[in-house]
């Protein structure tokens, strides 16, 4: 069974960068220390790394979390940068209901899902659908996937 893992934000900052934090400091008009230092860690007094731009999200996200706003709302960030660069953003998932049900939910996600890609396949085929049906595409398609995702959280939850 795979594992999250949990993914810290200057190791983050240091895959997107590899080698070219010079190239990165030139566009951002920062000096290359400034970059090298994001990709270090900040966990205690003893790092060199400084506070980075994921950091500041995080920041951002966290502070209007505590102060009770909406999950979307709060999340803005994270769905202006999946859309902004062609992802999909999926909200954070429900731990409340059972395995049972969230595999229920799961099934009959994924067969309307079915059953709508059977309806639009003929309109698929051709490659031209209109904006009603990817909407009503990509509804359904999200909600297959979360669906999916809360089934393997729990599971992985039921098995601690």
């Amino acid at each position: 069974m795979s594992r999250r893992v949990s993914v810290k934000s200057h190791e983050a900052i240091k895959k997107a960068i590899k080698t070219d934090a010079a190239e990165h400091a030139r566009r951002l008009g920062l000096q290359t220390r400034t970059i090298y230092r994001w990709m270090e860690p900040t966990d205690d007094y003893t790092d060199s790394g400084a506070y980075n731009p994921l950091d500041r999200v995080e920041s951002i996200i966290a502070e209007s979390i505590e102060r009770s706003h909406a999950t979307e709302d709060a999340h803005a960030p994270i769905i202006y940068l999946a859309t902004r660069f062609g992802g999909t953003y999926l909200p954070p998932l429900s731990r409340n209901d059972s395995l049972k049900s969230l595999a229920l939910h799961a099934c009959n996600s994924i067969e309307r899902f079915g059953r709508l890609m059977s309806t639009l396949g003929d309109a698929m085929e051709d490659g031209k659908i209109v904006p009603a049906e990817r909407r009503e595409i990509s509804l359904a398609g999200i909600d297959a996937i979360q669906s999916i995702a809360a089934v393997i959280l729990a599971a992985e939850e039921a098995c601690k």
